[in-house]
């Protein structure tokens, strides 16, 4: 009985927030919480991506995080996006918050500019050629680090 009591009082008190702040700034809260709380076999999968894409780029990781990117820093934020949501399935916003952002806006164009990929096009051919390489390099360290 005082299980549900509690349960009650908890969602009572959320409902107050949500009027009280609204349901957005709750939603952003928790997903804070969530990003806080990745667990230790995704973290080493997303440092082991960010890894082999700055070496395939020879990008410095520190550059990732800049507001203003530009060329290869670019293409290798973007294609750790691309991996990251492929073998790991996070949420937008904990992707866009890797990099420092708050909008899912960043997560969506880099999957939809993917997706728009020409292998005709030079730029793009050595973008999709660095995916084919680094997937099975990722899938095969996700296998030793089960």
């Amino acid at each position: 009985m005082t299980e549900e009591k509690e349960i009650v009082d908890l969602v009572a008190k959320l409902y107050r927030t949500f009027k009280k702040v609204g349901v957005q700034r709750v939603v952003s809260a928790l997903d804070v919480l969530c990003r806080k709380n990745i667990d230790n076999y995704e973290s080493k999968v997303i440092s082991f991506i960010k890894l082999k894409v700055c070496e395939a780029y020879g990008v410095n990781e520190d550059d990732m995080n800049r507001s203003v990117i530009m060329y290869d820093a670019f293409d290798c934020r973007d294609l750790i996006i691309v991996l990251t949501k492929k073998h790991l399935d996070i949420k937008h916003l904990q992707l866009s918050a890797l990099f420092g952002k708050k909008g899912h806006s960043l997560v969506s164009r880099a999957l939809n500019d993917f997706k728009n990929k020409n292998e005709k096009i030079k730029e793009h051919k050595i973008y999709l050629e660095n995916y084919a390489k680094i997937n099975p390099e990722i899938d095969n360290y996700k296998q030793t680090i089960k």
